[in-house]
């Protein structure tokens, strides 16, 4: 008497191209998220430095106008992530670089 073993299905696997356009999305929405992060920290720290009652309230007015780019960014950041984890060969977190980029956003 022989035994089937039943075998997993092949895991979903992104093709070449189809990969190389996600990682390419993945690395405009994090270059975008950095970007307006660094121009959030310019809006903050500018009053702090200045004298200049005109340039405090403009700071002061033009920083609800990055929340919403900012949350996008790093939603479209984090899904292009996603993608790029389950749809590699290394999987979901198979490399280290995935943890070691999560505890330093984490923490």
């Amino acid at each position: 008497m022989s035994r089937t073993i039943a075998q997993a299905p092949a895991p979903w696997r992104m093709r070449p191209r189809t990969r190389k356009a996600v990682l390419v999305a993945h690395i405009v929405t994090a270059g975008a998220w950095i970007g307006l992060d660094v121009m959030l920290g310019v809006l903050v720290f500018t009053p702090l430095l200045t004298t200049d009652p005109a340039t405090v309230a403009l700071c002061y007015q033009a920083m609800p106008l990055l929340y919403r780019p900012i949350l996008l960014s790093g939603l479209a950041c984090l899904a292009t992530g996603v993608v790029l984890g389950v749809g590699t060969h290394h999987g979901w977190c198979g490399t280290g670089g995935c943890w070691s980029s999560w505890r330093s956003t984490s923490c």
